[in-house]
């Protein structure tokens, strides 16, 4: 047996405008799993009654993009 393995990969911008009045987040991922352990059934005629395999695998990507604004502020208030 292998152990569980994962890699992963992340990038990520942030920007502010209009003096940090306006902002914008962007992040983009990638992970991948691999040498997952699994359990597999076998048919009563082979004398087991299951295995454990180490070949799973699973990937995913994805990616984030957040808007923050300010757009009231003053001296005695400041907007969400």
């Amino acid at each position: 047996m292998k152990p569980q393995r994962s890699r992963q990969f992340e990038l990520g911008l942030q920007l502010g405008f209009l003096d940090n009045r306006l902002n914008v987040e962007l992040t983009g991922y990638t992970m991948k799993t691999y040498n997952q352990i699994l359990n597999g059934t076998l048919p009563q005629s082979s004398g087991f009654t299951s295995v454990v395999l180490n070949r799973g695998s699973l990937g995913n990507k994805g990616l984030e993009f957040v808007i923050n604004a300010t757009p009231v502020r003053t001296k005695d208030f400041t907007g969400p």
